[in-house]
């Protein structure tokens, strides 16, 4: 089966890289366009037996959905964010379009089911190794980088958790400097009282070598339900570059990554092993197969669970 990916957005946002053109680029059997430009032209090009939209939902993509489905393509809702909470009366007008339902992690489709009594498939943000070539060499240093990095408009949200940690360990005399990596406009106004900030802006090409040139990586959650419903694609990142990841929960542990260099060493190798052995993109393939390769109809198993 062929299957057609519709990416939100530009590779450059992380949600359509790890979920769409990332997984086409590795499937010889799919493609990928962005959503935009298939709503533009109205349908989707015929050859392809199953397309695979991303989260909105609107009345322009339940048009198109509705296209595909008079062609006999089936249609598959790719989900990375609860878009029922934000969009619920979309979201249902959408649902008896859709065949199957995946997302990107058991947080979200527990949510999922809670709330719309869907079933899902879980198929995790997944990295391509060609992106992550290398291997951050530790070694001891005066100030440590501690990396904050994700979307401007996260880092707030995500940073307000471990602050009192960063203040704590500030306070204690341990040096370390925090840097924030992300796409916001007045990044270099970031400040944190006692606490040495630099910001760096965030760039796709530099991503990687950005990560090699951290020490740690600081991945606090996200608050409330929501954070219960992201991915690890944060994390994930950090591991192929082989950083430690610290939430900022444990102040001890952290100090004691930002101290010694050879434990940030064992712990980054084992990171990076493990996003070989779980996180490759190559497996989201595998299950994106399997997947197809099966039964897709979510209406069906509904009504096999009633």
């Amino acid at each position: 089966m062929k299957l057609l990916f519709l990416a939100q957005g530009p590779i450059e946002w992380p949600s359509s890289r790890y979920r769409a053109w990332w997984v086409a680029e590795a499937m010889p059997q799919a493609g990928c366009v962005q959503l935009d430009d298939a709503l533009a032209a109205g349908s989707v090009h015929g050859g392809y037996d199953a397309v695979v939209f991303p989260k909105p939902c609107g009345p322009e993509v339940q048009a198109l959905a509705q296209t595909c489905r008079a062609r006999g393509q089936r249609v598959i809702w790719d989900v990375c964010d609860p878009v029922w909470w934000l969009r619920p009366r979309e979201a249902r007008e959408f649902l008896p379009l859709v065949d199957h339902i995946v997302v990107s992690s058991d947080g979200l489709a527990a949510d999922l089911r809670h709330t719309l009594g869907w079933p899902s498939t879980v198929i995790p943000d997944r990295m391509k190794p060609a992106f992550h070539p290398t291997i951050k060499k530790h070694r001891a240093k005066p100030w440590p980088v501690l990396l904050w990095f994700g979307q401007s408009w996260n880092r707030l949200p995500s940073l307000s958790g471990a602050l009192l940690t960063l203040h704590r360990l500030a306070a204690e005399g341990v040096r370390f400097r925090l840097r924030v990596l992300d796409d916001g406009a007045h990044g270099r106004d970031i400040q944190i009282d006692g606490v040495d900030v630099e910001y760096h802006r965030w760039h796709l090409e530099t991503f990687h070598d950005e990560l090699c040139e951290a020490d740690v990586a600081l991945t606090p959650a996200y608050p409330g339900p929501w954070g219960r419903m992201k991915s690890l694609n944060k994390q994930v990142s950090a591991w192929w570059a082989g950083l430690p990841t610290a939430d900022g929960e444990n102040p001890e542990l952290l100090k004691l990554l930002l101290h010694r260099a050879r434990f940030r060493a064992e712990v980054g190798l084992h990171n990076r092993r493990l996003a070989e052995s779980r996180y490759d993109v190559a497996q989201s393939v595998r299950e994106w197969e399997g997947l197809v390769a099966g039964r897709l109809d979510s209406r069906a198993v509904l009504t096999e669970v009633a």
